[in-house]
């Protein structure tokens, strides 16, 4: 779930100011017990919350996004494409709406919108790497091997911190029979799942690691 920290002292926005000054503040202490359901797993609990926000301020791209999330992790992917695209609506720059309305439209195989929405998130936001990362796992199960190596390649050089892309490339490379390429780049998505406390990812790099060590 997007765990945004969120300051309830806030002032409304332009799209806003058609709301109270009451009712805006009220929407927030719905939205901030939202998170703190969130947090601790009670997912009814949280709708509940996210559609009070809503119902009082429907401009809120947070909530919007937050139920979105929430919906997608229950697989109930209309709903939950139908609240990323809301939260698009709210705020168009934010890349990160674009990268989750890709997750489930991939999952969904709807791959060339999921391509777009990829897309969309490395012209807003190419320094994260995860639109690269992403869009070359649809390019690879397109078959659009070529593409596919392209963005795995970005993604890392953009941002070299990203496991997820060593992890793919590395997928990747073994694939095609480029083991000394896959085991190089597992050990690099091994060590950085391990930096940041990803121990069963890790754990699974180095199962890998030494499965394709001896090939």
């Amino acid at each position: 779930m997007a765990q945004h920290s969120h300051d309830s002292s806030i002032s409304p926005t332009d799209s806003q100011k058609s709301i109270s000054t009451e009712q805006f503040h009220a929407a927030e202490s719905f939205f901030n017990q939202a998170l703190e359901q969130l947090d601790i797993g009670n997912l009814d609990a949280a709708l509940e919350y996210l559609n009070k926000t809503i119902s009082l301020n429907p401009y809120h791209e947070y909530v919007y996004l937050n139920r979105g999330e929430l919906h997608h992790k229950l697989k109930q992917y209309p709903q939950a494409i139908a609240d990323y695209t809301l939260a698009i609506q709210s705020n168009p720059n934010f890349s990160y709406i674009y990268v989750q309305r890709g997750k489930v439209r991939d999952a969904l195989g709807d791959y060339q919108d999921a391509i777009a929405d990829y897309s969309k998130a490395i012209q807003l936001y190419p320094e994260d790497g995860i639109g690269y990362s992403n869009r070359g796992a649809v390019y690879y199960k397109l078959g659009q091997i070529a593409s596919a190596i392209s963005d795995f390649n970005q993604a890392i050089r953009f941002n070299s911190g990203r496991a997820d892309a060593y992890f793919r490339r590395a997928d990747f490379r073994q694939k095609i029979g480029n083991y000394q390429g896959a085991v190089l780049d597992y050990q690099v998505a091994s060590q950085l799942y391990s930096e940041q406390g990803k121990m069963a990812e890790s754990e699974n790099m180095i199962k890998l690691l030494q499965k394709y060590s001896s090939s």
